[in-house]
C-alpha cells in the first residue's frame, strides 16, 4: 500500500468532532455546497502541501487544524476554482485555479494530471493509473480525483472531485470525501465508468 507519509494532517478537528478533509456542506450559500467539491478538494491538497513542505507554506501559512481556518481556505479556492453551471468538470479548471492560487501566493505550482478520456480505447491501462498514483503518494502529494460517472462503484457519487490518499497494487484506494476516509476501487471504477475524469497532483 502506498499512502501519503502524513494523512493524519487532513484531520480537521470541528465543534462536533473531528472529519478528514474539508467539506463542501460547510460553504455558505446552497450553489457553493451543491458543486463545491472542486474546490474542496483543491483545498485539501493546498492544506496538506502547505503543512509538510517548506517551500510550500506560504499557500496556507496558518497554524490551526480546525474546521474555521479550512472553511477560510475553501471560501479562497472559490475565487480560483469557480464553478460553471457543468461545476468544475474537467482537469484543465481545476489545474488553471489552483496554479493563479499559487501564484497569488508567490508559490509555482507544477500540476501533473493523468486524463480518463470519454472513449474506453483511449484511456490509459491500469499499470499508468497505478504509476501515476503511486508516485504522488511515494512522494508525499495527495492526488484530486475527478469521477464524471461512478460505474458500478456504489460509494463514489458521480460528477464529483474527491481526494486520494493511498492506493495498493490492485488499485484499491482510499479518498477524502464528505468529511470521510472511504475506500474504492479504481480498477472497477476504470472498468465501469461511463464518462471518464481524471487524476491531478499539485507539486
Amino acid at each position: 500500500m502506498n499512502i501519503i507519509q502524513q494523512p493524519e494532517l487532513l484531520r480537521i478537528q470541528g465543534a462536533h468532532g473531528i472529519t478528514w478533509g474539508g467539506n463542501q456542506i460547510w460553504y455558505t450559500k446552497p450553489w457553493q455546497r451543491q458543486a463545491g467539491c472542486g474546490p474542496t478538494t483543491s483545498s485539501n491538497l493546498v492544506w496538506y502541501l502547505s503543512k509538510t513542505q517548506e517551500r510550500f507554506q506560504q499557500l496556507w501559512p496558518y497554524k490551526n487544524y480546525n474546521r474555521a481556518n479550512m472553511i477560510k481556505l475553501m471560501e479562497e479556492l472559490w475565487s480560483y476554482i469557480t464553478p460553471g453551471m457543468m461545476g468544475v468538470n474537467n482537469t484543465s479548471i481545476f489545474i488553471d485555479g489552483a496554479v493563479e492560487f499559487g501564484k497569488s501566493r508567490g508559490i509555482e505550482l507544477l500540476p501533473e494530471v493523468l486524463d480518463i478520456p470519454l472513449t474506453k480505447k483511449l484511456r490509459p491501462e491500469y499499470h499508468e493509473v497505478k504509476d501515476f498514483l503511486h508516485s504522488a503518494f511515494s512522494n508525499n502529494l495527495p492526488v484530486a480525483f475527478l469521477n464524471l460517472n461512478n460505474g458500478s462503484l456504489r460509494n463514489l457519487e458521480s460528477w464529483h472531485w474527491v481526494t486520494l490518499i493511498s492506493a495498493n497494487e490492485d488499485l484499491k484506494a482510499e479518498m477524502i470525501d464528505q468529511g470521510n476516509r472511504i475506500e474504492i476501487d479504481l480498477k472497477k471504477w476504470l472498468d465501469t465508468t461511463k464518462m471518464g475524469g481524471g487524476f491531478v497532483v499539485l507539486k
